[in-house]
């Protein structure tokens, strides 16, 4: 039960919008050319909708995906808790994982770290010494199946947090075309993006107010924010339900209910002011 000193509080940037208020190319903002083609909304939710996993015939997968999802993260967590009590498997741990990084450091930037060095006579040479130490007690494979290479990369970048940081960091620096490979933040942008989508695939608005706020305390309240998307220039909305008359309808709808916290908001952008200069006389649409 919510504490009697406990204060509600306002969430002031609430967005409800659908996918019909969105353009097609509305990531053409912050995705380079032509990649942004291939982010087109209407295509996203259509997938989003075909692969909604938590409803119909992907309902038994979802579940039992998050069951085992479940359980494989708290497998990891023991065995990393384990190893960071335990000084003897930590060491180990810890020499196993660098003999991962440099595999994969040699079989994805070998040829380009080994034209590097060779100006430094002292490096070239101590290198090249290191690597035929290890190669004499069989610890390291120069060319092994390349299925044995893709297996020792993969387990760097999925399980060992430093090699991943590194192998990004070098190949970034020696690699051209890893200069336009979206980095860590820029990943975690588009993957916020995507998670819009997930929300925007309801029909209709009050749905996706429905799911918001069950995430806040009782008592929360709202400050709606419809979003007029015409001017952005990320293609046409052909939609009526998607204009931002039809938003400021349901949003009209949403507060006739006395039992929600909205707060509307009034977005206005000065170039709708001029085209409809009528614009600020909104009436509702029953």
């Amino acid at each position: 039960m919510e504490s009697a000193n406990k204060k509600s509080i306002i969430n002031c940037h609430t967005h409800i919008f659908n996918g019909k208020c969105v353009p097609p190319y509305i990531v053409k903002g912050f995705m380079p050319w032509p990649i942004y083609y291939l982010a087109h909304t209407p295509t996203l939710l259509r997938i989003n909708e075909f692969f909604k996993f938590k409803d119909g015939k992907w309902k038994e997968f979802y579940e039992n995906w998050t069951i085992l999802k479940i359980k494989l993260r708290n497998i990891w967590s023991q065995y990393r808790t384990f190893i960071y009590r335990n000084i003897i498997a930590k060491t180990i741990a810890t020499i196993i994982n660098i003999w991962f990084i440099l595999h994969a450091l040699y079989y994805l930037f070998g040829t380009q770290i080994g034209n590097l060095i060779k100006s430094c006579e002292y490096f070239d040479r101590n290198v090249r010494s290191v690597i035929s130490f290890l190669e004499s007690y069989n610890a390291f494979f120069r060319n092994p199946h390349i299925l044995y290479k893709v297996f020792i990369i993969l387990f760097v970048l999925f399980f060992i947090s430093f090699g991943r940081k590194l192998l990004w960091t070098i190949g970034r620096y020696i690699l051209p075309f890893m200069k336009f490979v979206p980095d860590s933040k820029t990943l975690k942008f588009y993957l916020r993006y995507f998670n819009i989508i997930r929300f925007a695939g309801y029909e209709e608005s009050f749905r996706v107010y429905s799911k918001l706020i069950n995430q806040y305390d009782q008592g929360t309240g709202f400050v709606v924010l419809p979003m007029d998307m015409h001017y952005v220039g990320a293609g046409k909305i052909k939609s009526e339900e998607g204009t931002f008359e039809f938003q400021m309808n349901e949003l009209v709808k949403l507060k006739k209910d006395k039992k929600k916290n909205i707060y509307p908001f009034v977005f206005i952008d000065p170039r709708r002011i001029k085209d409809q200069p009528d614009f600020l006389k909104f009436q509702q649409i029953i």
